[in-house]
């Protein structure tokens, strides 16, 4: 007999999805109060995020994933909106309802720094890169260079670690 039930599935995939739920990050330390948690450049960075809209979908204890969001609803091509270059329909595959066509779960931020490539299909292979995607067309915005550099000096105090676990100086 094999010992791969369906108890101990599922037994695995809750230690492993509990393994991502990484509570110690900077900016965990910084909404509990530690004011020093943050780089100066973290905390402007944190304030373009609420500013621009990031937070109105990248929220709540995960940062995200809460739910289903439309893909590309700005798409600009020489000022004149464009079809998406998705060859994924999203959760269409799922429901089978035209509104759910290019429409794809919030991805957590939790970690984000540490977790390319990015989105759904891994096309994007920079957190740069997908800042700059994502400003322009989830929120229709064409971030400077230092405000996209902010927002990733941000991302980056959402790398986290378990209690107990140092984290270490050489993470990428």
């Amino acid at each position: 007999g094999s010992d791969l039930t369906q108890a101990v599935v599922i037994d695995a995939l809750t230690l492993f999805l509990h393994s991502l739920d990484t509570p110690n990050a900077p900016i965990d330390r910084y909404l509990r109060g530690d004011k020093e948690a943050l780089t100066e450049r973290q905390r402007q960075g944190y304030a373009l995020f609420k500013q621009i809209g990031c937070s109105s979908c990248h929220n709540g204890r995960a940062i995200g994933a809460n739910f289903f969001e439309h893909l590309y609803l700005y798409r600009h091509d020489g000022g004149a909106e464009a079809k998406p270059r998705l060859k994924d329909l999203g959760r269409d595959y799922v429901t089978g309802e035209e509104p759910d066509r290019n429409s794809f779960r919030v991805p957590s931020l939790r970690n984000v720094a540490v977790t390319a490539p990015y989105y759904h299909d891994g096309s994007i292979e920079t957190l740069k890169d997908a800042v700059e995607e994502m400003a322009e067309h989830q929120l229709g915005l064409i971030p400077s260079e230092q405000q996209v550099e902010l927002l990733v000096d941000f991302l980056e105090s959402r790398t986290g670690f378990h209690a107990g676990v140092t984290p270490t100086e050489e993470r990428p």
